[in-house]
């Protein structure tokens, strides 16, 4: 069942709703019931504060919805289950041990998550000198939940992370990390950072076994009118050697060129 009420703009309460009771009562919707209000996610009603027929969110939700205090809105309840399982995904990348998979689950533990929904957590990057960086805020989109849509995770759920392969936007994400502003154009990377008045550039190829694939890249950066001043081959899937080779550096595991670039 859904209702129409018109929003109002209240104080700032989490992720929480204030609905009137006898408005409550018309929609069969309980105090620390969940709704979702046209397309958000779902948030926990309260009551009292508000007008009958109305519905009081705080300001940040109401400019996330692109929405302006008196919209008329959809209001309709959902149910939340105890969540069996949840799955997520970040949106770049990841590499990840136990303990950030610990980090996440008391991040969202005793929070409500939706299939689809996207959540932010800081994951901690080591290093040292200009390109050091504590923290990078990562993106997981939520991809399943048991047994429904809407979960409140416990200390029974099970939190699983799902890894992404491809190294070649492992690289690109690395860079991200790192505060370099970075492009993906075909199979090439190219990314630069400003450290102590210098444009730093750093090019990387993502390139199989095949040396046409190595001589390419090679006449690429000879053609370029903007020369990196780190280029880089990324040899995906590949046994070669690793190191320098007519100028580049050729690596066939990510981490090398992060290791570099922390120094």
């Amino acid at each position: 069942m859904s209702i129409k009420l018109i929003l109002v703009e209240g104080k700032r309460e989490g992720n929480k709703v204030r609905m009137n009771k006898s408005t409550m009562k018309r929609a069969g919707i309980r105090e620390g019931d969940y709704v979702v209000v046209g397309n958000s996610l779902p948030l926990k009603v309260a009551s009292g504060g508000v007008k009958e027929g109305e519905i009081k969110v705080d300001e940040d939700f109401i400019k996330a919805l692109s929405l302006s205090p008196g919209s008329e809105v959809e209001v309709r309840k959902i149910q939340v289950l105890p969540g069996k399982r949840i799955e997520l995904t970040p949106r770049v990348p990841l590499k990840f041990d136990e303990d950030f998979l610990q980090y996440v689950r008391e991040v969202l533990f005793n929070h409500v998550v939706s299939t689809g929904e996207s959540i932010k957590v800081n994951v901690a990057l080591p290093g040292s000198g200009p390109l050091k960086r504590k923290e990078i805020p990562v993106e997981l989109t939520v991809t399943h939940c048991e047994p429904g849509d809407h979960v409140v995770v416990n200390e029974d759920t099970v939190v699983v992370i799902r890894e992404i392969q491809d190294p070649c936007l492992l690289v690109k994400a690395l860079l991200d990390g790192l505060g370099f502003s970075t492009t993906l154009s075909g199979t090439v990377i190219r990314a630069e950072k400003g450290i102590d008045n210098l444009k730093f550039r750093v090019s990387v190829w993502c390139v199989s076994e095949s040396d046409s694939d190595l001589k390419e890249a090679i006449r690429d950066v000879e053609s370029s009118e903007v020369k990196p001043h780190l280029k880089v081959i990324l040899v995906k899937g590949g046994k070669i050697e690793e190191g320098d080779r007519e100028g580049f550096l050729v690596i066939t595991d990510p981490k090398l060129l992060g290791n570099i670039l922390r120094k």
